[in-house]
């Protein structure tokens, strides 16, 4: 019966990597609660009255924040992904 391998660890270049890109993942998603937060208090189109006045203004903020935060995100980890032709751990 062949032995099984003992599972690799990833080495310290792919761990990087995705260093780099969670760091461009989360600025997207604080670039979005940033934004989002902005949109409500400056209440742009009136959402933020409209989320206000609902029964459950918190689940419609959550929502609308979720989703900013997806698309955010979404977006700097493409850009991240992008930039990452010419780029070197630690440089």
């Amino acid at each position: 019966m062949p032995q099984r391998d003992e599972p690799r660890q990833p080495d310290a270049d792919f761990r990087a990597a995705l260093t780099f890109l969670f760091g461009h993942f989360i600025a997207g998603v604080a670039g979005a609660l940033v934004t989002g937060g902005l949109v409500l208090w400056f209440d742009v189109a009136g959402l933020g009255t409209l989320i206000h006045r609902s029964d459950q203004p918190w689940l419609a903020a959550a929502l609308m924040l979720f989703g900013l935060a997806v698309t955010f995100g979404g977006c700097a980890l493409a850009a991240g992904v992008m930039g990452m032709k010419n780029w070197r751990r630690g440089g």
